[in-house]
Parts: C-alpha cells; structure tokens; sequence
C-alpha cells in the first residue's frame, strides 16, 4: 500500500477544502498547492508527481483539484479497504481480527466520507473531520 501517497492525498483534501476558491492561477494550481504542502513537509516533487495523476490537473482551478484529490483520496481508501478484506479472509489470530475489524470500519467510514465529498455538487460548509493516522 502506497502509505505516504495516502497521506498526501489526505493533506491536499484537507488543504484543498479549507482553500477551495483561491485566487490563485488555474496553470499554478498544482504548483501552488503543492509549494504550500512542502512547507507543512510533504516532498515538493511527490506531491506535484501525485496530482499530476490526473491530466486534467495541469487546466484545473482549484475546485477541480479539490474533486481530483478527493476521488483519488476515495481510490486509496477503497484499495487499503480491500487488502484489510482480504487479511481478514486469511489465518490470522482472533486478536489480528479485531483489529483488522476496527481498520474496516474506519476505512469504511473513509470511503463513504470521501464518495460523499466527491459527487457533491459544491463545497460543503461543515468542516472536514481531521484524520489522524499512527506510523506504521
């Protein structure tokens, strides 16, 4: 699983929530966002990498980029989703259940949250809910 691309897209989606109708240039979206991550420590050239995924990023206005963050956010969660589904099918410990019980549940919630986020028709005004993730 691609942790640190997780946790990127986590950062730009809340970045781009809190931000979404800046002024910035449409052409210096990416650059901007990603100028503003590297201050918080997020590598300047993976988070360009990363929202360059999307070939509509380098025309986007920052409400596109915030929908594009969001569904790859959503892509991510429902890839790590179906690796806890697959654990949990294997031999693992009653213990190892509970917790790959409670990752479900929480990536779950991820996934529903961001598929919300992604298909609305405008920016929400109640405030995303900060994720805090442990190191692995």
């Amino acid at each position: 699983m691609a942790y640190p691309r997780l946790l990127l897209t986590i950062f730009v989606l809340l970045f781009l929530h809190q931000n979404l109708f800046s002024s910035a240039d449409a052409s210096g979206v990416v650059e901007q966002t990603c100028r503003q991550a590297a201050a918080k420590g997020i590598d300047f050239d993976f988070c360009v990498t990363t929202l360059q995924t999307n070939p509509k990023s380098s025309s986007a206005g920052t409400p596109d980029l915030a929908i594009a963050a969001t569904k790859l956010a959503e892509k991510e969660f429902k890839h790590a989703l179906n690796a806890i589904k697959q654990l949990q099918h294997g031999k693992v410990t009653d213990a190892d259940k509970e917790a790959l019980s409670v990752c479900s549940d929480v990536y779950g919630d991820g996934v529903d949250e961001l598929r919300g986020r992604s298909h609305s028709s405008g920016p929400d005004p109640s405030p995303m809910p900060s994720l805090t993730l442990a190191q692995p």
